[in-house]
């Protein structure tokens, strides 16, 4: 199995761990050397990494690809990719595009081509994700505060942007989105953003329920000062800092999501299913959490 990943930011520093801690074979574009090379957390996998001179020659070589590039160049990039019979595997990060729409018409393209693929919605694979997995009933609140870093450092960047496929509702929200999806949780009592600066939504609340589920009311602030993931369930209250918190790599100078990625990265090898049914009911959901008036 050879893959390669297609993203010079969280795909290499999130993916390129995850994929050797899968025994894949990687091949990147010589562009990403100096990145690899310049990073102490990455420079040690550099020997490990085959190079390529060309996108195109990369792509007639591989099994498998990452993409984690910024939603707005996923369609174009996919279709591209479709068009080459040896590339069977795909992991798509979120969001899947700039907006439920142009999800819908991702999901469909994939579908239809018999690929396998997943999208990297991973909060199922966290301790307190299986527990509300498994014990689905009884969800009462999710609180996630926290100072994105995009506001901590001041950066412009497409993640703070609505329109872009960022901001609290599509690049964070859709997490938790994706989650209440799986469990069950199909319909909007209420959903409401509030916008820091032009197109920027910084918070999103909203209050989801399901056939024979509990209300959940979910709170996503992006540019809080507090730092602080909440889950209310069946009376128990789970605290963390981070949704990620509660595992972290046994190499803790690895970030912190990349057992995650393992655990993605291993269904998307391992497991007989091309994708998976509750990824439609991703998209309904977060259309009409947008269409909500």
């Amino acid at each position: 199995m050879k893959a390669t990943i297609l993203g010079s930011g969280f795909g290499l520093y999130g993916y390129l761990p995850a994929l050797i801690a899968c025994n894949v074979s990687v091949i990147l574009p010589m562009r990403y050397q100096s990145i690899i090379l310049q990073r102490p957390d990455l420079a040690h996998y550099y020997s490990l990494i085959e190079w390529a001179p060309s996108e195109d020659i990369i792509l007639s070589q591989c099994d498998a690809i990452i993409i984690a590039l910024p939603p707005a160049q996923q369609i174009n990039l996919l279709k591209k990719c479709l068009g080459y019979s040896n590339l069977n595997y795909y992991l798509l990060e979120k969001p899947l595009a700039v907006s439920p729409s142009e999800a819908n018409y991702i999901l469909e393209l994939m579908t239809h081509s018999k690929k396998k693929f997943r999208i990297g919605y991973n909060f199922r694979w966290t301790d307190w994700g299986k527990t509300l997995l498994k014990q689905n009933n009884g969800l009462e609140e999710i609180i996630w505060e926290f100072h994105a870093h995009h506001y901590a450092k001041n950066i412009q960047t497409w993640k703070r942007f609505h329109k872009e496929g960022g901001g609290a509702l599509r690049f964070y929200g859709i997490h938790l989105i994706a989650l209440l999806a799986e469990i069950g949780y199909k319909n909007v009592l209420f959903s409401e953003t509030i916008q820091s600066n032009e197109g920027e939504l910084e918070s999103w609340t909203g209050i989801l329920g399901g056939t024979h589920l509990s209300n959940c009311r979910v709170t996503i602030h992006t540019h809080s000062m507090n730092s602080i993931f909440q889950v209310k369930h069946n009376k128990n209250i789970y605290t963390f800092t981070h949704p990620f918190e509660a595992a972290r790599a046994e190499n803790n100078s690895i970030d912190m999501r990349v057992p995650y990625l393992i655990s993605t990265l291993r269904d998307l090898l391992n497991d007989d299913r091309q994708s998976y049914d509750w990824y439609k009911q991703v998209n309904q959901l977060w259309q009409s959490i947008e269409e909500f008036a």
